[in-house]
This record gives structure tokens, sequence and C-alpha cells, in this order.
């Protein structure tokens, strides 16, 4: 009988640990986290030079970072993030495609990530083929730099630049869309 007894007590406590070692692994949580920030619309101005660069835009991004990350990842929130990338910038035109003013107009383009204290210059360049489009993807370049600061220092400016291959007759209305991956552990 006694033996019984501490058989089922061995087994009582391996069961235990067993279960509280879930627990140490379910509290040791690394994940990714995709986030996409509200896209935002802003005007191309008109560009009358093709021998340099232009403005193309300024934007301000407001990033939620914590709501973000609790709408995907219920438990996790700002303090949770162990790094950020940054993983894709769109742009696509909101007015109907003109067939003398789109992104065909476009050689290159270049964007300029920037917050009250830092800079990521290059942070993203397309050089631009000459067809009638309506939509730019454009390459992140910073792809090993983590923005994790960047983003909790919201509002984020994007500052577009580049040179165009025809001049532009009209404004251009725009819609802007981030995507960063980011990592949360707890």
């Amino acid at each position: 009988m006694r033996q019984k007894i501490f058989v089922l007590l061995q087994l009582t406590a391996l069961i235990l640990l067993t279960f509280s070692s879930c627990n140490k692994v379910e509290d040791s949580l690394t994940r990714d986290v995709i986030v996409n920030p509200q896209s935002i619309e802003y005007t191309i101005p008109i560009i009358s030079n093709t021998n340099s660069n232009a403005a193309m835009g300024e934007v301000n991004i407001p990033i939620d970072l914590d709501a973000l990350i609790k709408d995907q990842a219920p438990g996790f929130g700002t303090n949770s993030v162990t790094s950020a990338k940054l993983t894709g910038i769109k742009i696509d035109l909101v007015d109907t495609l003109l067939t003398a003013n789109n992104f065909a107009n476009l050689e290159n383009i270049s964007v300029k990530i920037e917050t009250a204290s830092q800079t990521l210059n290059n942070a993203a360049t397309l050089s631009n083929p000459d067809v009638k489009n309506g939509t730019l993807r454009i390459p992140v370049m910073v792809t090993d730099t983590d923005v994790k600061n960047v983003l909790k220092e919201a509002p984020v400016k994007f500052i577009l630049t580049g040179k165009a291959r025809r001049v532009t007759t009209v404004t251009l209305k725009a819609k802007i869309s981030t995507t960063f991956t980011v990592t949360v552990e707890r």
C-alpha cells in the first residue's frame, strides 16, 4: 500500500512539474507581429524639373504601436517589443490613373524616415520603370536596421524625394501604406 502511495505521489509530482514547465514556456513566448499603421493620403506636388531631385511629399504617420500590437497579440504591448523592422512601403494613386500624370513620370524615388530624435536616410529606394502605373512598392533598404525606437516616437515622418522622368502637370493624390514586423517577447 505504501508503495502505491509513493508511486502515486511521484506521478503527481511529475504531472505538476510538466504543467509548471508548460507555463514557463508560455511565459517566455516570442513572436512576430505584422503591424500596418493607418494608410495616409497626401499630395505629390507638380514636378516641373527633370534635371534634379524634387520633393514628392512629407507624410506624418501616427503609429499607436501599443494598440497595433495588442490588436494582433493580446497580452503583449510596447513594453514587450524586442525589435522592429520596416518591411514594406507602398504608394497608391487615389485619383483615376491619368495618361499623362502617373508613376511612370517618376524615374526614381527615395524615402527618408524622421522622428524628433532620429533620421534614417534612404530607408527605401526605387528605380522606377517607364510603365503607366498607379501603385509603387518601394524596396526597403534598411531591412537589418532595428526601428523599434523610431516606432515608439510616433508620429513618424516619411519624406519622399525623387527625380522625374517627365514633368507632371497636376498634383497627384496618393496614399502611403507601411508595414513593420515587430518581435515581441514575454
